[in-house]
């Protein structure tokens, strides 16, 4: 809930050349650079986090999870934030939202990341429209949806269902190549990256966004190696930019989603395989790693990242190794 407060208040503040013209949402830009803003208010603007609406799906999985969930607010605060928020990434011209791919960080002012086109900047990563994050906005229409239903509010209920169809079919029509696997990112101008995303289909299989055929369809010939499976592939060609983190790697709870998604497509038993490529992470002095580099296979970044246990605890619930808590 502190969260959801902070970014109510926050609003659409930003720092300088951190507005996105085109997009028609009530800017307030300070006079503050990037770093100066995260150090005032400790969290980044909307513009460094346009995959916000995660927090939907975290908190209904959450909230059922409680003994007395209070799920008038998280109705009322999702509503609210769709009707405040995230309104303003919606492209009614193709029925897609933009906005960053899901926990993909955009160019920086000081800083290339290199999980887009170079050639980008700000406004060109938050207009494109990513799979993964129409997954995450699909999965909180039918979270809102769920709500309702349990609130007693069937016309509610039956106006959210309305639009994650929408939604749904405008991301099969607008975001899918004719093998019937998905982009990456289609771009502000209308084009389909020839890049796919691991973490993308893997949410657009386990959120029913496809199934079945087109499950498996969507999942098809992606790579899964010993060294884990690229979060981006093909890779992006970064002649000027070597940098290795979200392109050319493998992130491990990344990995889990896909392979969970595979098991769903496929009904098979990825769970071994799954953890064995978490184990190869738990080098040196660390436990789980942040992430692979898949040019050496070698695990590197943060030696004890939270992601990746959470990733480990996934396989084991999957395995029936735990009980589900």
């Amino acid at each position: 809930q502190f969260t959801r407060a902070l970014r109510r208040r926050l609003g659409f503040t930003t720092s300088r050349s951190h507005t996105i013209a085109e997009i028609p949402a009530p800017w307030e830009p300070l006079d503050l650079a990037q770093r100066e803003y995260f150090l005032k208010f400790h969290t980044n603007e909307i513009t460094r986090r346009t995959d916000d609406i995660i927090w939907i799906w975290a908190a209904e999985d959450l909230l059922t999870k409680l003994d007395q969930p209070d799920w008038e607010w998280f109705y009322n605060e999702g509503s609210w934030f769709f009707e405040n928020f995230y309104r303003y990434f919606f492209d009614a011209s193709d029925g897609l939202y933009m906005g960053q791919a899901a926990f993909v960080d955009v160019h920086m002012e000081f800083k290339q990341q290199s999980g887009y086109p170079t050639a980008w900047g700000l406004r060109e990563c938050i207009m494109s429209k990513a799979v993964s994050t129409n997954a995450l906005y699909f999965q909180a229409m039918k979270a809102l949806e769920r709500t309702a239903d349990r609130l007693g509010r069937p016309a509610d209920a039956a106006r959210w269902a309305q639009r994650a169809e929408e939604l749904k079919q405008a991301m099969c029509r607008e975001m899918r190549h004719p093998d019937g696997t998905f982009t990456y990112l289609k771009t502000w101008d209308g084009k389909l990256l020839k890049q796919r995303h691991a973490l993308g289909e893997a949410l657009a299989v386990r959120f029913g966004v496809v199934e079945g055929n087109e499950a498996r369809a969507a999942l098809k010939g992606y790579p899964v190696t010993d060294a884990g499976v690229p979060l981006i592939h093909p890779f992006f060609n970064h002649s000027d930019n070597p940098q290795i983190y979200h392109d050319k790697a493998s992130w491990p709870f990344a990995d889990t989603l896909f392979l969970a998604a595979k098991e769903q497509a496929f009904g098979i038993d990825c769970t071994a395989q799954n953890a064995a490529l978490l184990a190869r992470t738990c080098v040196e002095d660390g436990t789980f790693h942040e992430l692979v580099n898949m040019k050496t296979k070698e695990p590197f970044g943060s030696g004890s990242q939270l992601w990746s246990a959470a990733a480990f605890i996934n396989v084991c619930l999957r395995a029936g190794l735990i009980n589900n808590v």
